[in-house]
């Protein structure tokens, strides 16, 4: 049997190469078709099972992270130091984890306590689900309104019980 027979030329490099080779020695040109398909496959395969799994773990470690920020900002808020600014943060923390009417709850709290800051409310990026919330457009208009005309507000729609609470 004739060795030159048994050869074939590369046709990235035309180099010579065994007609059972897999791939080219000289070049790593894959010369059967159906298995380097099979290694793309594989290999694609194997990046979207890491991808997934680095997604996964970071949404955990987010989800950790903002429960322990949660707590920590709730201890915070028991101390009765700048209650506002707290109450706000709780307020974006839980509507991060989505915690939608809780996250209200307390933007309300921070009003109460003289948050009053409805430029940063409106513009915030964790406040991004609860925004079309009719309640958050309440809240934002509440944050314009003075004090004595919030105490009014506050005594007409809850009673003369909030009012002494107020003052």
């Amino acid at each position: 049997m004739n060795p030159e027979k048994l050869l074939v030329e590369c046709p990235e490099c035309k180099g010579r190469v065994s007609e059972k080779a897999k791939t080219c020695p000289h070049c790593g040109f894959c010369l059967k078709k159906s298995l380097c398909n099979r290694r793309v496959f594989w290999l694609f395969l194997l990046l979207f099972v890491v991808a997934v799994g680095t997604f996964l773990f970071v949404r955990s470690v987010r989800e950790n992270e903002n429960a322990e920020f949660e707590r920590m900002i709730r201890e915070a808020i028991a101390t009765k130091i700048e209650p506002a600014i707290w109450y706000y943060n709780l307020a974006c923390i839980l509507s991060l984890q989505n915690k939608k009417s809780e996250s209200l709850d307390a933007l309300e709290q921070a009003i109460v306590a003289g948050f009053d800051k409805q430029n940063n409310a409106r513009k915030d990026s964790d406040f991004a689900n609860v925004r079309r919330d009719p309640r958050f457009g309440h809240l934002l208009a509440l944050m314009s309104v003075d004090e004595h005309s919030l105490i009014i507000a506050a005594h007409e729609i809850i009673g003369s019980r909030a009012f002494a609470i107020f003052l």
